[in-house]
């Protein structure tokens, strides 16, 4: 039963994660692909970009939703498949794995050739039903850092790398260091990991100096003309430019 709530958990999150709303919503808006415009990553950065706030916004909570649901639907299938009682730490670990599958499933999308977005957002769906307070801190470290460099994907991996040491620290200290802390760490660290490889590239422009910044105040690249079918600005050759 245990190995089973794992593998219920991470079909069904990555079946969900996979559902990329950045691809579908520029596709009902301007008749596109998110992933030929722009930065070319199916986030709701590039949709801010390419669309503007309003599609950018409703991405983003979707996205974030939908990762609600996945860690959501795990917690179900622990409750069913042990009504008399789960063993401790069992639930956590697979919420964690629900988390993971949901990211991979947002980043490989099995619906869209396996090429979606970076799983920022989808990261922090997920945590709002594991560890809703490490959220709240990785959500500021996030908020401080765009506000004070204007780079998204700085707060986004600064956010993370804080996320996986104050969990780490906090299992650690709370918990008597068993399997299931050491499941929950290692899962913990997968994800987070995942999540920062992804912006690799933004690595290496932000230490060379030549990341974009976000902006709220340019005009998005797709006029209303060109959501009926105008040519528009294609994915830059760099495709990792952008952020989630």
């Amino acid at each position: 039963m245990i190995a089973l709530s794992y593998i219920l958990a991470a079909v069904c999150a990555y079946l969900l994660g996979g559902v990329n709303f950045g691809i579908i919503i520029t596709k009902i808006i301007a008749h596109k692909d998110i992933r030929t415009l722009g930065s070319g990553n199916a986030g709701s950065t590039n949709v801010l970009r390419v669309l503007g706030v309003k599609p950018a916004l409703i991405t983003l909570f979707v996205d974030f939703a939908k990762a609600l649901v996945a860690v959501g639907l795990s917690i179900l299938w622990v409750k069913l498949l042990f009504p008399a009682g789960y063993p401790e730490g069992l639930m956590t670990t697979v919420k964690c794995t629900a988390a993971l599958a949901c990211i991979l499933g947002h980043m490989y999308p099995i619906y869209f050739g396996f090429k979606g977005g970076k799983g920022v957002i989808t990261l922090a769906g997920s945590l709002a039903l594991i560890h809703p307070i490490m959220l709240a801190i990785a959500l500021g470290v996030f908020i401080l850092t765009v506000a004070l460099t204007r780079y998204v994907s700085l707060g986004s991996i600064l956010s993370c790398v804080i996320y996986f040491i104050t969990i780490t620290v906090l299992v650690l200290i709370k918990d008597a260091v068993g399997v299931y802390s050491w499941v929950e760490i290692a899962l913990t660290a997968v994800c987070t990991g995942w999540v920062v490889f992804k912006h690799r590239g933004n690595i290496k422009r932000l230490l060379s100096g030549t990341e974009n910044k976000i902006s709220f105040k340019k005009k998005p690249i797709l006029s209303a003309s060109e959501t009926d079918g105008a040519p528009a600005e294609p994915a830059e050759e760099n495709k990792d430019k952008e952020e989630e």
